[in-house]
């Protein structure tokens, strides 16, 4: 009995494979004007808001961007980490213009409308804050529940873009778009865990997980490993090991 194996042929890198790499690199590549700026978010919620019923305001989101996928509890958190002055990831705008009809310099946001979304709803009062974990004394509040001091404190806290300039075209914002947004992979629960709850609990874990009979007995492959399936199953051992009672007999 004949069997095949998915093997991939072994390419050789020759001098010529070389330049004609380079030569690829050189005819893709387009050059891609941008500047790094920074707005508080009063101004940017602003920018966003004015003209908003009749598609003219200055920050907009486009067509190709989705509609809010957060939840409550992720804006919430969201607004969270504003408060506690955590980093807050680059959001992605440019300038564009369009030669049919007068260029009013309005500004397309590529990556970040969840973010803003959020911060519209949250300025405007239509997000109560929930589930807070830090910042518990805040949960259901509004904007307007906070002190006057400290609503001017939130809409002066800045934000940082970048902004790619006119001369970027509409090809290299949505090519900008897609390596965004599929240039990464989420997070499962166990890589969550390691790195938000550190401690002797999870540093036992990932001893256990370790062992070479345990490894062997249930054959994880080398990409489960690289997932911390292994650390996963020890995790519900102790679960089960600790409320066996409550299972069905």
């Amino acid at each position: 009995m004949s069997t095949s194996t998915n093997i991939t042929p072994k390419i050789e890198i020759t001098e010529a494979r070389k330049e004609e790499a380079e030569a690829e690199i050189r005819d893709k590549r387009k050059p891609v004007s941008y500047k790094t700026i920074e707005y508080p978010i009063e101004i940017i919620i602003q920018k966003h808001l004015d003209g908003i019923d009749n598609d003219t305001n200055e920050l907009f989101i486009p067509d190709y961007q989705r509609e809010m996928a957060w939840s409550k509890e992720v804006q919430s958190k969201f607004i969270e980490s504003v408060f506690l002055g955590l980093p807050i990831p680059y959001i992605f705008i440019a300038d564009i213009s369009d030669e049919e009809e007068e260029n009013d310099a309005r500004l397309e946001i590529i990556d970040g409308t969840q973010r803003i979304r959020t911060l519209a709803d949250f300025l405007e009062n239509k997000l109560k804050l929930d589930n807070l974990k830090k910042l518990n004394k805040l949960n259901h509040f509004t904007f307007t529940d906070l002190p006057l001091s400290r609503q001017r404190r939130f809409k002066r806290t800045t934000i940082r873009m970048i902004h790619l300039t006119e001369e970027s075209d509409e090809e290299v914002r949505r090519d900008l778009f897609e390596r965004i947004n599929t240039g990464s992979v989420e997070l499962n629960k166990m890589e969550k865990r390691r790195g938000i709850q550190p401690g002797k609990f999870l540093d036992l874990i990932e001893k256990l997980s370790r062992n070479q009979k345990f490894i062997s007995l249930l054959s994880f492959p080398d990409a489960d490993i690289r997932r911390r399936d292994p650390q996963e199953f020890v995790l519900r051992f102790f679960a089960f090991l600790n409320n066996y009672k409550n299972f069905p007999s």
